[in-house]
């Protein structure tokens, strides 16, 4: 089961027309890092993208305000991460200039 298929905010459907809920898809292009607020905090926000939307609903949660973290992702590890490979992507693109 992925995101499209949640009953609450169902997109519309494509066969036999296309048939589009404007308003629903609305909702779920306006959620992002930027729209939501434990987002604008967080250094890792763009690279989780503000977590699974479908986790979100499946919990009962604000659809507009709430996030679930990616289990998988060890905040630890990840800024271990960015810390050393960011520089390093930073270097590179300098050499390439």
């Amino acid at each position: 089961m992925n995101c499209c298929e949640t009953e609450v905010f169902r997109l519309g459907r494509f066969y036999p027309t296309l048939d589009m809920d404007r308003q629903v898809l609305a909702s779920w292009m306006n959620r992002d890092v930027l729209n939501l607020s434990p987002c604008k905090e967080c250094a890792l926000a763009l690279v989780c993208g503000g977590g699974c939307s479908r986790l979100v609903l499946n919990h009962g949660m604000d659809f507009k305000k709430d996030v679930v973290c990616p289990p998988m992702l060890n905040m630890g590890d990840m800024q271990i991460l960015m810390d050393y490979y960011i520089p390093l992507i930073l270097k590179e693109q300098g050499n390439a200039l």
